[in-house]
C-alpha cells in the first residue's frame, strides 16, 4: 500500500489508532469501545455481524486489513487476564488504565466507586451510584455532574411505582418489575395496569375487586381468580362439582355523561380569537389600535348594539383592501351561528324571505264552502256506469271431415 488510511471507528466515529480484529475478519471498533461493548453490555459478539466470538480477539496497531487466521502467524503475545492478543505492551497498560477509578479532575487513582465519590466531593461533583450498579460505564469513564446537572440527570432514571427502586433505563425497570413484583392481569385485559408489592397485597386485590376460588385444591396451585361471579361458579362446577344454581344479576349501567359542547365551544371560539388576532396584526402592520378598533365592533355586533349592515361598513373602512383576506377569521371568531348567517348573508347579497304585509290567506264566505262529507257528495257528479266488457266473437268450430268408416280389426287366437 503506498498510502496508509486510518478507518473510524463503528461505534464512537472517532479515527482508530488501535483496533480490534476479531475471529470473523471484521475489525470494526476501536479498543475502548469493544471493551466498553463487552464489558458494560455483556454482549460478547461481533459489533458487526452480530456473531458470537470464539477466541479471543487481536489489538493490532497496524491500519492493514488481514484475515485473522493470518495475523495469527505473526508474533504475537497472549495475555490469560485480559484475554487478547497483542504486540505492543502498551495495550495491556491502555486495558489496565480502563478497570482504574479515576478522577478526571485532578488523577486521583481511587480503589472503588465509594472512595472516587467521597473524593469528588472536594470538587463539588457527584457521581450516579445506579449508573454504576448498573455497569453501563468503564470504572474510568464515569460519569461527574456538578449539583444542578445531577438533580437533572436523576430525572432521566425511571422509578418503581410500588417501591423505592429507581432503574438506570425503562427496560431495566421492566425487568426489576417481572422479578419483584405482582401484575394483576385481569385489571390489565380491562385496561388497568395495576402493580402489587408483595403476594400479601395481591390476593387482598383479588378477593376485594375480583371473584377468587376459596376451594383448597385450588389455593395450593395459587391464584385462581375470575372477573365475574359466573364464571367463578361455571368453575365450582365443572371443576369441584358444585351443584349450587347459579345466579345472574342483572344490573342497569349508569348513565354516561354527556360531553360538554360548551366548553368546547369556548375553547374553540378562544382559538378563532387567537387567530384573528394574529391575522389582523400580519395584515395591518402591528396596528395595534385598528386591530382593538376590529374586536370592539366584534363585541358592539353580538351584543347586538350595532347591526351587520353597519359592522361591515366599519370594518371595511378599519381594514380596507385587507378586509375580504380577514372577513372568514371574523366570521370564526363570533360565537353566535344566527349572527354568523346573518353576517355571511348580509355580504353576499342575500335578503331574507318574507310576505308582503298586504298577503292574506283566501277566506271562505259562506259555512257551506267548507268542505264536508255531505256538500262533496251532494256535489259530486254521479259516477259512470260500469263499462261492460266486450263480447268476443267465440270462432265456431269447424266441422270434421268425414272419411270413410274403417273396418274393426278382427283378433283370431290359434293354438299350434
Amino acid at each position: 500500500m503506498t498510502e496508509e488510511v486510518i478507518e473510524d471507528c463503528l461505534i464512537c466515529l472517532e479515527p482508530m489508532t488501535r483496533r480490534v480484529l476479531l475471529p470473523c475478519g471484521h475489525s470494526p471498533a476501536c479498543l475502548r469501545c469493544f471493551i466498553t461493548f463487552n464489558q458494560c453490555y455483556g454482549k460478547r459478539m461481533c459489533p458487526f455481524c452480530q456473531r458470537e466470538i470464539s477466541d479471543d480477539p487481536i489489538v493490532t496497531d497496524s491500519p492493514v486489513n488481514m484475515s485473522y487466521t493470518t495475523e495469527l502467524f505473526l508474533d504475537y503475545k497472549h495475555d490469560h487476564e485480559f484475554h487478547v492478543f497483542y504486540k505492543n505492551p502498551a495495550v495491556i497498560d491502555e486495558l489496565k488504565q480502563y478497570s482504574k477509578f479515576k478522577c478526571q479532575t485532578c488523577g486521583f487513582n481511587a480503589r472503588n466507586f465509594n472512595t472516587l465519590s467521597n473524593h469528588l466531593k472536594a470538587h463539588k461533583l457527584n457521581t450516579c451510584k445506579i449508573c454504576h450498579t448498573a455497569n453501563r460505564f468503564l470504572p474510568s469513564q464515569t460519569p461527574t455532574y456538578t449539583q444542578p446537572e445531577f438533580k437533572k440527570h436523576l430525572k432521566q432514571h425511571p422509578k418503581c411505582p410500588v417501591c423505592p427502586f429507581i432503574a438506570f433505563d425503562q427496560s431495566g425497570l421492566s425487568e426489576h418489575m417481572r422479578e419483584n413484583h405482582f401484575r394483576c392481569d385481569i385489571c390489565a385485559e380491562q385496561g388497568k395496569i395495576l402493580w402489587f408489592e408483595n403476594l400479601d397485597l395481591i390476593q387482598v386485590h383479588f378477593h376485594t375487586e375480583h371473584f377468587a376460588c376459596t376451594d383448597p385444591m385450588c389455593v395450593q396451585q395459587g391464584f385462581i381468580v375470575f372477573a365475574t361471579e359466573v364464571e367463578l361458579q361455571m368453575h365450582r362446577m365443572n371443576v369441584h362439582d358444585d351443584k349450587t344454581p347459579i345466579h345472574l344479576d342483572f344490573k342497569e349501567e349508569k348513565p354516561k355523561r354527556e360531553p360538554d359542547y360548551r366548553a368546547e365551544h369556548k375553547k374553540r371560539i378562544q382559538a378563532a380569537k387567537k387567530k384573528l388576532g394574529n391575522s389582523l396584526r400580519n395584515h395591518l402592520q402591528n396596528d395595534n389600535d385598528k386591530c382593538q378598533k376590529v374586536f370592539n365592533l366584534l363585541d358592539k355586533l353580538q351584543t347586538k348594539k350595532i347591526s351587520v349592515h353597519n359592522f361591515l361598513k366599519q370594518f371595511h373602512a378599519i381594514c380596507g383592501e385587507s378586509a375580504d383576506i380577514l372577513f372568514c377569521d371574523v366570521v370564526a371568531a363570533i360565537g353566535s351561528a344566527p349572527i354568523r348567517s346573518e353576517l355571511v348573508k348580509a355580504r353576499t347579497g342575500i335578503r331574507p324571505c318574507r310576505l308582503p304585509n298586504s298577503y292574506s290567506l283566501p277566506m271562505m264566505e259562506h259555512k257551506n264552502d267548507f268542505p264536508s262529507i255531505e256538500n262533496e257528495a251532494q256535489q259530486r257528479p254521479p259516477p259512470p256506469p260500469p263499462a261492460q266488457p266486450e263480447q268476443k266473437s267465440i270462432p265456431k268450430p269447424k266441422p270434421q271431415q268425414q272419411g270413410p268408416k274403417k273396418k274393426p280389426k278382427k283378433v283370431i287366437i290359434t293354438s299350434f
